[in-house]
């Protein structure tokens, strides 16, 4: 097939993005230059779609190679366009969401942590690089202890959840103020945009 080198990049572009759960926590630097590569494929696979397209149409759709490398790029971009972190959303097999908080800073930097109701705690930071660290918690009242493997030194110890009375424009609103050691007492507001398994209607992060 004179399509196939095309139909491989498209595979392991597919494979790629449906894989990256696993992998970009891993790579550091290195993962923004993939991510950036992966966005240059996915333009171009988008250029050769619509040439492929203009080529089927001028051939009256009799070209069945065509047809299917068509297909294919159809398949794969759109699905990427819909779920660009893959059409498998990890984060659910490792069970429910019990609450979601997150907090958003310049340069599209942030985090986000994610409390499962099986005590599991995952805290997914974003800024030039993806870091994924997974833990436990606990709950004594309204403060959340985390408890992480040894190796992972930087790490917040636990968080407040508190009403924000700051912005008047959403009324008791709900964060997580995260705390550090190393911060010395400072806290780190999250808004917490999942409650007890449900979306909190007009959450707005920081």
């Amino acid at each position: 097939m004179k399509n196939k080198p095309l139909l491989i990049i498209a595979l392991i572009f597919f494979i790629c993005i449906n894989t990256s759960y696993y992998w970009e926590h891993y790579l550091g630097l290195w993962g923004l230059l993939l991510m950036l590569l992966l966005l240059i494929t996915f333009l171009a696979l988008s250029g050769i779609l619509l040439y492929q397209l203009v080529l089927l149409i001028k051939s009256k759709l009799t070209d069945r190679s065509r047809i299917y490398v068509c297909i294919v790029l159809s398949g794969v971009l759109v699905s990427t366009a819909l779920f660009p972190g893959g059409i498998i959303d990890y984060e659910k097999l490792k069970g429910e969401d019990w609450m979601v908080a997150s907090i958003e800073s310049t340069a599209n930097c942030g985090s986000v942590f994610r409390f499962k109701t099986n005590k599991k705690v995952t805290e997914r930071t974003v800024c030039f690089s993806v870091n994924r660290t997974e833990g436990t918690y606990t709950i004594s009242n309204d403060t959340i202890y985390l408890a992480y493997p040894a190796k992972d030194k930087d790490h917040y110890l636990y968080g407040v959840i508190k009403t924000d009375t700051a912005d008047y424009h959403i009324p008791k609103r709900k964060v997580l103020m995260m705390y550090k050691e190393k911060f010395n007492g400072l806290s780190v507001p999250h808004t917490i945009t999942v409650w007890n398994g449900e979306k909190v209607a007009n959450a707005k992060s920081y």
